[in-house]
């Protein structure tokens, strides 16, 4: 009776996911086909276009919001109003002590006490608003930073212009 003979069975690559015959692999351990070993180096050269294209962006983004900003007054953010309120009451846990120590003071039901938590409900809104307008440039795709170019652009055009016509960049 003949022995039977073992044939290798085809593999699939790590990289481009084909499935190759075990042959088109440069070493057996390897799990990338020869292919993608030779194509390695023009991936590599890819990804660091695309992430000096990326920097040169978000400098381009960062100076253009540095100088906007010399334009106008510079004014805090909801951010920075509370951690200078949190300091005058101590600290986090001052603040919130004092504020439900007079929220405790109202009477139950009263005018006062539902403002107090109407307030909470402003300011949690407020903080949500500023977290989500800014933008992590960092993380950001290419096409998120050219929309935020654009319409960073579009606001100084109209604020330039007035309340009168806007300007649209498509």
């Amino acid at each position: 009776m003949p022995e039977p003979v073992i044939t290798p069975l085809p593999r699939r690559c790590s990289e481009c996911h084909e499935t190759r015959e075990p042959e088109e692999f440069s070493v057996e351990g390897v799990s990338r086909c020869k292919y993608c070993e030779a194509m390695q180096p023009e991936i590599e050269r890819y990804a660091d276009r695309q992430q000096q294209k990326k920097e040169r962006l978000n400098d381009g983004l960062n100076r253009l919001v540095q100088a906007s900003l010399g334009r106008g007054p510079n004014l805090p953010g909801v951010t920075e109003i509370c951690q200078e309120m949190y300091g005058l009451f101590g600290d986090l846990k001052g603040f919130c002590a004092a504020w439900m120590a007079d929220i405790n003071q109202a009477k139950p039901g009263s005018k006062t006490r539902l403002e107090q938590y109407k307030l909470i409900v402003q300011l949690t809104q407020a903080a949500v608003a500023e977290q989500q307008a800014k933008l992590d440039i960092e993380s950001a795709t290419e096409e998120e930073l050219e929309q935020a170019t654009r319409e960073y652009v579009l606001r100084i055009v109209n604020d330039q212009q007035g309340e009168g016509e806007n300007v649209n960049i498509a």
